[in-house]
């Protein structure tokens, strides 16, 4: 979880700077907490692919003011914003599938966290990953 807060303050701050270079002017606003109890790791999967795609129609929405604003630079500066939540998406989706195949077994559940952990996301500055010939992370459970 650090890992992935630590990732959406970066995301965060990308828009940031990238409003202060163009002397745009920032407004923070509250932004309502999503719900922090659950009653199964697959309630925590489900509900957040439902959220990325809630945030992948806020991405798709600005994508569209630039382009109606024929600003080129916006329109570019935010395709890794669309690329980033492809994989997102993808990856939570994975997760919630091996998450259902876990099912309420806790030690099928230790290995995926302990597997899942194993793997290094990429940060914000680093280029959406394209696909590669890499080994998939499978998970089995008898």
């Amino acid at each position: 979880m650090r890992l992935q807060t630590t990732k959406e303050i970066e995301s965060v701050m990308k828009f940031y700077h990238y409003i202060v270079d163009r002397f745009g002017r920032v407004a923070v606003r509250t932004v309502e907490c999503p719900s922090a109890v659950w009653d199964s790791a697959r309630a925590v999967f489900e509900q957040i692919c439902d959220h990325l795609l809630i945030e992948t129609g806020w991405i798709h929405t600005l994508v569209e003011l630039a382009k109606k604003e024929n600003d080129k630079a916006s329109e570019n500066f935010l395709q890794w914003f669309v690329r980033d939540q492809v994989e997102k998406e993808a990856t939570a989706n994975r997760t919630l599938g091996m998450v259902k195949k876990a099912g309420d077994s806790q030690p099928a559940l230790l290995m995926l966290d302990r597997e899942l952990a194993k793997h290094r996301a990429p940060g914000p500055f680093d280029a959406p990953r394209e696909r590669q010939s890499e080994k998939p992370l499978r998970f089995d459970v008898d």
